[in-house]
């Protein structure tokens, strides 16, 4: 079948979101490349997990987009950072005899 307005040669039964009408129903199904000696470490540390390939892959982009943003991450150490020299130089000792007295 094509889908004309998208230009795609869709093969049945996955239909043009990429979902199947088989056992994975509520799953897309997604072509993807990767070089052979990746696969390979993939594959066998999915045999190592006794997860499926699909298993794996998903638990590692789910992994992935939890990361905070790079970018965002440097900015708020940046900040931290600037404020700790903002603070200025301080006597730790003097701080915790000051709490204590202070009871």
């Amino acid at each position: 079948m094509v889908d004309r307005r998208r230009g795609l040669a869709v093969l049945d039964p996955v239909s043009v979101s990429g979902h199947t009408d088989g056992y994975t129903q509520s799953m897309a199904k997604v072509m993807v490349s990767f070089a052979d000696d990746l696969l390979a470490e993939i594959d066998q540390e999915a045999r190592r997990r006794a997860v499926s390939r699909s298993a794996l892959l998903a638990q590692a982009v789910r992994r992935e987009l939890t990361r905070r943003d790079p970018a965002t991450l440097a900015a708020a150490i940046e900040r931290s950072e600037q404020r700790f020299a903002d603070a200025g130089p301080f006597d730790s000792t003097v701080l915790v005899r000051e709490a204590r007295d202070s009871r």
